[in-house]
């Protein structure tokens, strides 16, 4: 068996200090390519709680190395089979947090654009103790129907500061997409921050902002040039 085989031999009998030992016995050639065929490959078929445990493993053992393997959950997500009530992603939140703070933030600007629901990227956030302004913070970097609505959500628990609308608003019209000016738009519409220039106007009457806040399907139509249904 190669080193290679035996790396993944030890990952699936959850032996990690020999899956430690391979890894700091491979020469960079070795190394880098199983940095790929991990984040690519490997553990994007394992289960939720194997996955978070190998994980934790791997990043205690090189994080600058394997910190990008979190893309993988992206299966787990899809199949809505992902669980943040596990051990070891406490042990992660916990371990990141006190040795490499600013990885906690790479990590989730990396994993956030990968949840297909409100309640997994809550979830998430939840998991890593993101507050409110954090968690406006990582989902103004992200372009997505679904990102776009929990950003609403939050942004609506901080609604009263119009100093922060205003910065939200100009920042999302900065990115120059067609559904970063829309939610740029929506912003300046729902919250009053009239002198946000540069933003166009939303195409629906006033009184029809009060039902974009209704549940998701209303926003993303609205978020996508669509009238509310009333």
């Amino acid at each position: 068996m190669t080193i290679t085989d035996l790396t993944y031999k030890s990952i699936e009998m959850q032996d990690w200090e020999g899956m430690e030992r391979f890894l700091s016995r491979m020469n960079v050639l070795d190394f880098r390519k199983i940095q790929t065929s991990l984040r690519k490959n490997y553990l994007c078929k394992l289960d939720n709680d194997l996955f978070w445990e190998t994980y934790y493993h791997l990043i205690k053992h090189k994080k600058q190395a394997f910190l990008a393997c979190i893309i993988a959950i992206e299966h787990l997500a899809k199949e809505k089979k992902i669980d943040f009530n596990n051990d070891y992603v406490k042990q992660i939140s916990l371990y990141l947090q006190r040795e490499h703070p600013d990885a906690v933030k790479s990590l989730l600007n990396m994993s956030v654009p990968l949840m297909v629901t409100e309640e997994q990227i809550e979830g998430l956030f939840n998991a890593f103790d993101i507050d409110v302004r954090e968690r406006i913070a990582l989902l103004l970097k992200t372009d997505t129907p679904l990102t776009y609505f929990v950003l609403f959500k939050n942004l609506k628990l901080l609604q009263d500061n119009k100093v922060l609308m205003k910065k939200c608003c100009l920042f999302i019209n900065n990115k120059n997409t067609d559904l970063a000016k829309n939610m740029a738009c929506i912003v300046k519409e729902y919250f009053g921050i009239h002198e946000a220039t540069g933003v166009k106007s939303l195409n629906i009457e006033q009184y029809e902002l009060n039902y974009i806040d209704r549940d998701r399907d209303t926003f993303i139509n609205v978020l996508q040039g669509k009238r509310p249904k009333l």
